[in-house]
């Protein structure tokens, strides 16, 4: 996953353990000032194996177990770059891997982000043993995932409706059929989208 997301970007790092000691906030020339500093590097790896047996488990509920193993792996932080985006991929990944989720229109790691704030506070929280917040935070962001997808499905559907009235063809034209694929696509999904965001 790591790799996918950070080859394009920056290839030498993709897909492989951190090699180094990272640390977030504070500035570049040491962790002193950090708001966090993850584990050393020499543990990366088993504390990686550890997570993926904690994902494996099917003893624990789904969102639960997603945003514990969220946090757990932002704590890892177990590659020099791109921890968050991976983080939150990895969310979507566990609930589509436990059947809770079978596609994603709006991410609903996304709603993570909306209070960054609130968002690093659940974290230092899970890091002082307590998940709570964290748990609270991807619940909120899950709901606010749903309302959204439902508003896209909704806006969709007008749209498509108002090619019914616009499009000036004979009923077998290939214009029709065209529809169809068009809106099946996940660029006009996506562009839907985005116009919906900023409106």
């Amino acid at each position: 996953m790591h790799d996918t997301l950070m080859r394009p970007h920056n290839p030498q790092i993709a897909g492989h353990w951190r090699t180094e000691q990272v640390w977030t906030g504070g500035g570049r020339l040491g962790p002193h000032h950090a708001v966090f500093v993850p584990p050393h590097y020499s543990r990366v790896s088993k504390a990686m194996q550890d997570l993926i047996e904690f994902m494996d488990r099917d003893d624990i509920p789904v969102m639960v177990q997603a945003a514990i193993a969220h946090a757990q792996f932002e704590t890892i932080h177990p590659f020099a770059d791109g921890n968050g985006r991976t983080g939150r991929a990895l969310i979507h990944s566990l609930l589509r891997a436990k059947g809770l989720t079978r596609s994603v229109t709006f991410p609903v790691s996304a709603g993570l982000l909306t209070d960054v704030d609130s968002y690093f506070a659940a974290l230092t929280s899970y890091r002082s043993g307590d998940p709570r917040a964290i748990i609270a935070r991807l619940i909120d962001a899950s709901f606010t995932a749903v309302s959204n997808g439902r508003t896209l499905v909704h806006e969709l559907r007008t749209i498509r409706a108002s090619w019914d009235v616009r499009i000036q063809a004979r009923r077998g034209a290939n214009v029709w059929r065209s529809t169809e694929v068009l809106a099946a696509l996940d660029a006009f999904v996506a562009r839907a989208g985005k116009r919906r965001s900023h409106s």
